[in-house]
């Protein structure tokens, strides 16, 4: 399209990179803080939902320490790639 940026891995990067910081800031692995319910990975992130603010429906899910601050449940991850890269069922 006239007038529109192609998309590149650079400027894409730069456009998730503020949703990745905040992610880190709220990381469940080191921050003990009720809104910390997030995982950075290589592409991207994981939610997380802890006793105290979990999905409807979820009061007997068995939540876990394991190597984070508090006891969770994994919720749902994000990813980004480029569209032809990502299959429908992702």
């Amino acid at each position: 399209m006239k007038g529109v940026p192609s998309m590149t891995y650079r400027s894409e990067h730069a456009r998730k990179k503020p949703v990745l910081d905040l992610a880190l800031k709220l990381d469940i692995a080191t921050n003990p803080k009720p809104s910390a319910l997030y995982e950075v990975g290589s592409g991207g992130f994981q939610i997380w939902c802890t006793a105290d603010d979990h999905p409807a429906d979820w009061e007997n899910v068995p939540m876990s320490m394991g190597t984070f601050a508090k006891p969770c449940a994994f919720v749902a991850a994000v990813w980004w790639g480029w569209e032809d890269q990502l299959s429908r069922t992702e």
